[in-house]
Order: structure tokens, then C-alpha cells, then sequence
């Protein structure tokens, strides 16, 4: 059973709402209605609702000609019971097997503890930081970059689990 279904423009309020309360915590920029609207119409795009609108992800980069997808946000508005590493697993087959992707990249906030123990146990590479790349109420905050190569995606699916789940 799949986590994840395409959203649509239905789906906005929920959206926007769990944005909004992720965005108040500190873990994610939030866009407007429009922007939202704009970039889901794009075929560059595509949306997802993790669950029983329990979460969300966007990725950005469909048309790339380098099959560089970014992976822009992803919001889980209930944390700590595991969705998220089931979400982010299944967010990676979409990318390398359904989209065929050659490289994932996405970025998080350098204080986010929680996210960025989950992406280093998935086996996303940190590429570096950006520093002081984010203005937020706060000031300015530090980016990670993470990504993953298709070959690593192959190779982590293939690897005998170790004590973490695939």
C-alpha cells in the first residue's frame, strides 16, 4: 500500500495549513496560495499527500535535462512514528525508479536534528552547507545539502538490512 497520491488543488488547505505550522516551528519556508496553484499546474512539478493528509512533498526539477529532481519540501504533521522515513522511502522509489532520476537533492535547516538523523540514516550524502543562505524571523539560519545518486539509491536497496528499514 502506497503512502503517497498526487495532490491537487483540493488538497491546498490542508496543505497550506500543515505549511503554516511547520513554517511557525521553523522547518520549512511557506509559499503563498498562488505560488502553490502556479507550481502545481507546472509540468515541472509534481505534488504528493503522505497518508491520510498526515504529510506532504514537492518536487521540482521533472523536466530537468541533467534527471536532477529536487526534492523542495516535505512536511509530516505528525512526527516521530516513523511516517516520515516510510514517506522518504517511498519519495526515493518514485524518484529513481519512476522518474528515472540520475541525482536527488534537497536542502534542510542545519538545527533540525530530527530530519537530518533521518537523512543521514537513508544514506543521503551531505554535500555542505550553505551558510546563513535562509532569512528567517529569527535571522539568518544555515542550509545542508544533502543528495543521492541513482547508482547509491541501487546500491542501498540491495544492501542487506542492517537495522534500518528500507
Amino acid at each position: 500500500m502506497t503512502l503517497l497520491r498526487p495532490a491537487n488543488a483540493e488538497d491546498l488547505g490542508f496543505l497550506l495549513a500543515a505549511e503554516a505550522a511547520a513554517s511557525k516551528a521553523g522547518f520549512v519556508s511557506a509559499n503563498s496560495r498562488e505560488e502553490h496553484l502556479a507550481a502545481m499546474s507546472s509540468p515541472d512539478a509534481a505534488y504528493f499527500v503522505i497518508g491520510d493528509c498526515q504529510g506532504y512533498a514537492i518536487f521540482l526539477g521533472l523536466q530537468s535535462p541533467h534527471h536532477a529532481l529536487e526534492l523542495k519540501r516535505v512536511v509530516i504533521t505528525a512526527p516521530g512514528q516513523g511516517l516520515g522515513r516510510r514517506a522518504f522511502q517511498e519519495l526515493l522509489r518514485y524518484a529513481f525508479v519512476e522518474r528515472k532520476a540520475h541525482r536527488l537533492f534537497f536542502d534542510a535547516f542545519d538545527d533540525n536534528a530530527r530530519a537530518l538523523h533521518l537523512y543521514r540514516g537513508l544514506g543521503f550524502r551531505e554535500e555542505g552547507i550553505l551558510r546563513e543562505a535562509a532569512l528567517r524571523q529569527d535571522g539568518y539560519r544555515n542550509l545542508v545539502l544533502f543528495s543521492m545518486l541513482a547508482a547509491e539509491y541501487e546500491t542501498w536497496t540491495r544492501a542487506p538490512a542492517t537495522g534500518r528499514s528500507r
